[in-house]
């Protein structure tokens, strides 16, 4: 099959020689689903207080157990699906010491049990 090729247009390729004339896609530098948080994320149970700034659920506060937690965000469970992009606030208890942030919401999952696997970035201290 020979075709005309133009400039705004792939030639075609045979499937049978596709193999060893494509080469395979450069992952290198490319973050995988397993190296794109920037800290080192820690499996720590710990209350907190999250309050929904924006949206349609805005003003509204959870109690949650964090699941695990690293500089930059936290994960937790929720029964309410929060959007990603929204804003919270998050209040982390360490013993007898609280931090809160401004955190915006970068992962939203449903899960099996009817609740939602949530991960907030924290975007400053507040």
């Amino acid at each position: 099959m020979n075709y005309p090729a133009r400039e705004d247009q792939a030639l075609p390729i045979d499937p049978m020689t596709a193999h060893s004339t494509i080469a395979p896609p450069q992952t290198a530098g490319r973050p995988t689903d397993r190296d794109r948080r920037r800290d080192m994320r820690k499996p720590i149970q710990n209350k907190a207080v999250l309050t929904v700034i924006d949206g349609p659920s805005a003003g509204r506060t959870h109690e949650i157990l964090t699941r695990d937690l690293s500089f930059s965000g936290v994960s937790f469970l929720l029964r309410e699906e929060l959007a990603v992009g929204h804003t919270c606030s998050i209040a982390v208890s360490h013993g007898l010491r609280t931090d809160t942030h401004l955190a915006e919401v970068v992962r939203s999952r449903p899960l099996s049990n009817g609740k939602f696997e949530m991960a907030v970035q924290f975007r400053k201290a507040i």
